[in-house]
């Protein structure tokens, strides 16, 4: 049927009545052109319709009171080609409902998976630091033990060898203390960021007594340490975070470096930052490795963590101490040829940072 195909049903009847018409008189067209169903009382007014007015329900009861007999339901009913196409939209819409919501679940699924691979890879480096550091610690802990127990049975009768073996033990304890040090400084401030006690702090010196501290074990390896320390203002820093980080890249530098290359250690000032840059000449970083040496639980390549000793915590406290003063950490390394390590410090940044001296 067309557009303006008419339907009756008188109720007092019950039955239908087709009225073929083509259309329906202007005025009629006019005001049910939106409506889909009505009832007509004797003088074609609405009774009830779907889009009638708010009190169409009190209308509705006074003409059933009065005209019900009378009533006359009039469908409008709309063209198959109409339907069709309104089907046809329907479907669309279901169909991209549906699209939305398989891509929904793919992007959920793959966020799961790669949060699941995340946390895999977290808790096996995990496993890998817990590993290395009860290696690390229990390498110092048996020579101390062996050299004590030399001493404790009288071995060795001759008095230079006694202190030998006393320096030894002095050193791996000292070592030992280091990395128990390292370990405690970095769950602190992974736990609180905020422990830092700054001061003004000036960079030179810092770096100069670090320097001075590990100049013996660098003359034993038989690497030369070229210190350039150019006076700095002072900074607003927690001067044993400085030290550690100074501390942690000559170390460093000392583990990977050949006997015989040389080590430099040098402070910059510039108007608006200060800068610490160790440099080396040792076995280098592979470019792939770079962007991670800094993360947590991370150690470089197996055959270098083979080689060197180290819980690979020592370059992630770097990091946190720098982010906590808000500087920046820039490497430049080169396999088999060496590596810089540059940390900017910038003044104005440090200059607001608050005074927790105490």
């Amino acid at each position: 049927m067309s557009r303006g195909t008419l339907v009756l049903l008188r109720l007092n009847e019950g039955v239908f009545v087709e009225a073929l018409r083509s259309e329906i008189t202007p005025d009629k067209r006019s005001a049910w052109r939106d409506v889909d169903f009505a009832l007509l009382n004797l003088h074609d007014e609405p009774v009830f319709s779907s889009e009638g007015p708010s009190d169409r329900e009190a209308a509705l009861e006074r003409s059933y009171e009065e005209e019900f007999p009378a009533w006359r339901l009039i469908v409008y009913k709309k063209p198959a080609s109409e339907l069709m196409s309104i089907g046809r939209r329907r479907a669309a819409l279901q169909y991209i409902l549906l699209g939305f919501s398989l891509l929904a679940l793919l992007v959920g699924t793959f966020t799961l998976f790669g949060g699941l691979n995340k946390e895999r890879h977290t808790v096996k480096m995990k496993s890998n630091f817990l590993s290395a550091v009860s290696h690390e610690l229990k390498t110092p802990l048996t020579a101390i033990r062996m050299f004590a127990e030399m001493l404790a049975t009288g071995r060795q009768a001759q008095e230079e060898k006694r202190q030998q073996y006393a320096h030894r033990i002095g050193e791996e304890a000292e070592r030992l203390q280091g990395m128990i040090e390292g370990i405690l400084n970095y769950t602190r401030l992974e736990e609180k960021p905020d422990a830092l006690r700054f001061r003004d702090v000036d960079l030179s010196t810092v770096a100069g007594e670090t320097a001075t501290l590990l100049s013996g074990a660098f003359a034993q390896a038989g690497i030369r340490l070229t210190v350039q320390l150019a006076p700095t203002a002072p900074l607003r820093a927690d001067y044993d975070a400085l030290r550690s980080v100074a501390q942690n890249l000559l170390e460093n530098a000392l583990k990977y470096s050949r006997p015989h290359t040389e080590v430099t250690l040098e402070v910059l000032d510039f108007p608006r930052e200060a800068v610490l840059r160790v440099a080396d000449q040792g076995i280098g970083i592979p470019t792939s490795e770079q962007k991670r040496i800094f993360e947590r639980f991370y150690r470089a390549g197996d055959e270098m963590t083979r080689k060197a000793r180290g819980s690979g915590l020592g370059l992630a406290l770097v990091k946190k101490i720098v982010d906590a003063h808000r500087g920046a950490i820039k490497v430049n390394s080169k396999v088999n040829e060496g590596t810089e390590m540059i940390i900017t410090f910038p003044k104005e940044t440090a200059a607001h940072a608050p005074d927790t001296r105490g």
